[in-house]
């Protein structure tokens, strides 16, 4: 905002002015020869005259302008000399005024003093009255003069000149006062304007013209630019976008993104705060860091919502496509984040994009996210493949013509996993196949029978098949129409035939001696009556498991079959799992035609040979662990068959299969501490799950029952995990039926024992730490689950130890459960603050029942304090340790986060407490100490320094660290 001054030609022409001028007609500029004797040269022989004359202008009357012989610069220096020369210097100044408000008292005269002077040989050139303003010709006259007397007192007679002025005439004053003034006076001419601005605010328009045109510190910038902000509500709506355009010139960057950045809330941002902060991202490329660590801050806090960012690319789609290189830079810079929910906008800046943009942003949006899937950046690689999914779904003919962009990604496959390599084809085949005609469905139904039978020879690729086809089901990607709408229902009802004729036998007495054990049913959950029944089945697993594994040590045997269709257990869980959902498809979630399958025994072996392990083979041992995995195996997916389920006998059925679930794993725990080096078989095809994850309890082995079967009960005085069953199928054999009736069969209930919640929650927290994505990194090496064992501790009075075990490591998981929950990343985001809210209301509620609809902060006050009462009755340190850390997570949910004295104060307490066993021993080892260590670190975050070490010299000094 700088004004230059200049000086004015006086040879300039007058059309050039005149164009200039309002006219309420057009001016007459006649270069006609005209001989008007009325309107010829003035005789002045006074001073002014005379000098005028001299100097080389002559003055005309009429419709004639005056006429100059000289350039306008030598006029000014021969004037100047004949001024300065004159005997009578410095009157004759006086008297030349004089002459000059003579002359100028006629009007005509005056007229012609105000329009440039023409060429003495343009003689005839003549200026009519019409079209003419005099106001503004006289304004122009003030316009970049050479020296200014008085400046002030031209301030002073200009704003009364405008108080006093018709609006037109206002108008132009303002408008030439940055023309007029010296930079000297453009702060006082501010504030005169800036105090008229709210008076009039019809005079809005030339008023921040000028104001623009000013040169002002920044104090008084920032003044004037909030008296405009005060005058927005008041003006017209056509003058709106001069007040924006001077509200957005009279800023710094850094001040726009300052006072954007202290808006605290979502809904005091607007999307004009997201499109400014885009345009000084395009414009300033020293405030690029700025902008994006300010975005970066309020998409974290929630501040600045991904529908704040759809609302500007649909309200102002204009503006947004000019920012479309700031876009993009900005997407790819985000999607390159560590951060989930900054991930996330970044991925939504693209589909939203994309979505609006033209064809040649399609083409560079596509172009980027390829980049990213090549890149080898896992985060990015899965970002962008999600990205590209969500396109091709919903906008499949856009994104068509740049298949040639997407089929480049192959060459890249060998650095993406084999989740990746789902979604890449996914993509690819629904660009291929165009939905809802016919011929698609033929050719997809043939491809699919094609990857089968290449498959049916190796067991790990038919199992692979199995779990990819079963997640398209389960994720509603395969079209109903190929389960039911071609070649005769081919998957509906192959399926269910394979399944029962690979895996599925007719339940007959057997030989022994035809595999490497004895075969035995076991663990079935059907009356009598019905396994003597001629329909009764049972899942085929050892003969099966014994036909597979002496295969693999019989080449001769293996290159017989190798034209036969192979049959491993390898394949029974997953092709089962396909067999379910292909059911609860066809029948809307009914699973009754496959329901025999929960109930129905399995071909093992006589289980009390896991107490004679060191009397077998190396071959049978083995043989044993492979077996027990497979059952186990078996029973996790039958599991999550029929979890669901409502009937209550089904319900029934359910928990006694997690009660088998808990006993074959401490079965297999003893077989594989018997068998070193053992390689458990491939139990994990679906690329979509967690690989590795053990499924081995980290509990000791407990005392099973006698024989694992459906017959026996277990002593009561025992307490294992099958105590509470009610089932008449775990009565004892010499107990009669007819005692219990069939009403009371129904109306029993089959409680869930310590070893089962133990077994779910450890499960949980697996899937949690698997999914959920912590909201921070973790300040200290957290243990994970830490239990304690006491192996030959002799029982102490009325203390059952495993129970005992049992119930503090569930207190543990629970603990590590809801840690896990209230520490994900995605309740950062607003559209899952609900979420937390009702999952605090929970732990909320039982300090406080009744209480609804709480703030947010008072809902994690009161989860805290409810929290922070389990102190007392946390029976372990490692418990101690997990309530500390879902205690620091509360905390750290809070922006007051007021309970750094708190977590001192019970870490503190944890730390000075004596930890003891329920037989009476001190708690010791490596893991007690690992844990206390923890502790330590925890408390020294929240205490003073010298506390700490206080509270650690009398840990080493009592000598409770071993």
């Amino acid at each position: 905002m700088t004004s230059k001054r200049k000086l004015s030609k006086s040879g300039a022409s007058a059309e050039n002015l005149i164009e200039e001028l309002p006219k309420i007609k057009k001016s007459r500029v006649s270069g006609k020869k005209k001989t008007i004797p009325q309107d010829g040269v003035v005789e002045n022989n006074s001073v002014f005259g005379q000098l005028l004359k001299t100097a080389g202008i002559t003055l005309k009357a009429g419709e004639n302008q005056n006429e100059i012989a000289v350039d306008g610069a030598i006029f000014q220096k021969k004037l100047n000399q004949a001024l300065r020369k004159h005997p009578s210097y410095p009157q004759i100044v006086e008297e030349f005024i004089s002459g000059l408000e003579s002359h100028a008292e006629n009007r005509d005269q005056f007229r012609n003093c105000l329009l440039p002077c023409v060429p003495a040989q343009n003689q005839e050139t003549s200026v009519g009255n019409d079209g003419l303003n005099l106001p503004r010709l006289i304004i122009n006259q003030l316009k970049w003069l050479d020296r200014i007397v008085d400046s002030k007192d031209l301030v002073l007679t200009i704003m009364q000149l405008i108080c006093v002025s018709p609006l037109p005439i206002q108008h132009d004053i303002i408008t030439s006062l940055p023309e007029i003034l010296e930079d000297s006076q453009h702060s006082e001419i501010a504030r005169e304007l800036s105090s008229l601005l709210k008076e009039k605010t019809e005079l809005t328009v030339p008023i921040l013209d000028a104001l623009s045109s000013l040169n002002l510190d920044l104090g008084l910038l920032s003044e004037v630019r909030q008296s405009v902000m005060i005058t927005v509500a008041a003006v017209k709506v056509e003058d709106l976008p001069v007040v924006v355009k001077f509200i957005l010139r009279s800023i710094k960057p850094t001040d726009a993104v300052e006072a954007i950045e202290n808006v605290a809330s979502a809904s005091d941002h607007k999307v004009l705060d997201l499109i400014v902060l885009l345009i000084i991202y395009a414009t300033n490329v020293k405030s690029k860091k700025q902008i994006e660590r300010v975005l970066r801050s309020k998409i974290r806090s929630g501040y600045m919502q991904e529908q704040l960012l759809r609302n500007a690319f649909q309200h102002h789609l204009l503006v947004m496509r000019d920012l479309f290189p700031a876009i993009l830079s900005l997407s790819e810079i985000f999607v390159h984040s560590a951060d989930a929910c900054i991930v996330s906008y970044g991925s939504c800046m693209y589909k939203q994009a994309f979505t609006v943009f033209d064809s040649y942003c399609q083409q560079e949006i596509v172009g980027a996210l390829v980049t990213h899937a090549c890149g080898g950046n896992a985060v990015e690689v899965d970002v962008s493949l999600d990205v590209l999914i969500d396109l091709v779904s919903l906008h499949t003919s856009s994104i068509v013509p740049y298949a040639v962009f997407l089929k480049s990604i192959l060459d890249y496959m060998d650095n993406l996993s084999p989740q990746q390599i789902r979604k890449l084809f996914h993509i690819l085949s629904t660009l291929a196949f165009s939905p809802g005609h016919k011929s698609g469905y033929i050719q997809i139904t043939s491809l699919l029978e094609l990857v089968c039978s290449c498959c049916e020879q190796v067991p790990q690729a038919l199992a692979l098949y199995y779990d990819e086809l079963a997640n398209l089901i389960q994720k509603g990607n395969l079209d109903l129409q190929i389960l039911v709408g071609y070649r005769a229902n081919w998957i509906g009802s192959s399926v269910v035939k394979d399944f029962a004729k690979d895996f599925v036998a007719d339940l007959l007495p057997t030989e022994d001696g035809a595999f490497l054990f004895p075969v035995k049913p076991l663990y079935s959950l059907e009356d009598d009556d019905n396994e003597e029944n001629e329909d009764a089945i049972v899942i085929n697993l050892l003969p099966l498991l014994s036909q597979s594994y002496l295969s693999k040590h019989e080449d001769e045997k293996a290159a017989t079959s190798k034209d036969k269709r192979s049959v491993s257990p390898v394949c029974l869980p997953p092709f089962f799992r396909l067999l379910r959902l292909c059911v609860s498809e066809l029948n809307n979630g009914n699973l009754e035609e496959i329901d025999a399958l929960l109930g129905c025994p399995l071909y093992l072996t006589d289980l009390e040979v896991g107490e004679k392990l060191d009397s077998l083979s190396k071959q049978e041992r083995e043989f044993l662990c492979l077996l027990l995995f497979h059952a186990l195996n078996w029973f996790y997916e039958v599991v999550n068959a029929f979890c669901k389920e409502k009937d209550p006998e089904m319900k029934g059925k359910v928990l006694v299969r997690l009660q088998n679930i808990t006993e074959l794993q401490c079965l297999l725990e003893k077989c594989l501490a018997a068998n070193p080096g053992f390689v458990p078989p491939p139990a994990n095809f679906d690329s979509e799950t967690s690989e590795g994850v053990s499924v081995i309890s980290t509990l000791g082995p407990t005392k099973k029952k006698s024989k694992g079967q459906k017959k026996q009960k277990p002593d009561g005085s025992k307490n294992t995990s099958a105590d509470n069953s009610q089932l008449d199928e775990n009565t004892e054999p010499n107990q009669p039926e007819t005692e219990i009736s069939q009403q009371e069969k129904t109306s029993e209930v089959v409680q869930i024992g310590p070893a089962e919640l133990l077994f779910l929650l450890e499960d949980m927290c697996r899937k949690l730490e698997h999914v959920l994505i912590p909201a921070a990194a973790k300040r200290a090496p957290f243990l994970k689950a830490l239990i304690a064992e006491n192996h030959g501790v002799v029982d102490g009075p009325g203390v059952n130890i495993q129970e005992h075990q049992q119930m503090s490591s569930c207190y543990q998981q629970l603990l590590q459960v809801f840690r896990l929950l209230f520490a994900w990343s995605g309740f950062s985001q607003p559209e899952n603050h609900s979420m937390l809210k009702s999952g605090l209301h929970v732990l909320a509620h039982r300090l406080k029942p009744g209480e609804k609809e709480l703030p947010l902060e008072e809902l994690l006050s009161q989860s805290f304090q409810y929290l922070l009462n389990l102190q007392h009755s946390v029976p372990n340190i490692f418990c101690a340790l997990s309530l500390t850390q879902l205690l620091l997570v509360i905390a750290e949910r809070s922006v007051v986060n007021l309970k750094n004295d708190k977590i001192a104060s019970i870490t503190k307490r944890f730390l000075c407490q004596s930890w003891v066993q329920p037989n009476g021993a001190r708690q010791k080892g490596t893991q007690f100490n690992d844990t206390l260590h923890t502790l330590f670190w925890e408390e020294k975050q929240y205490e003073k320094c010298e506390k700490s070490v206080t509270i650690h010299l009398y840990i080493t000094g009592k000598g409770k660290m071993n």
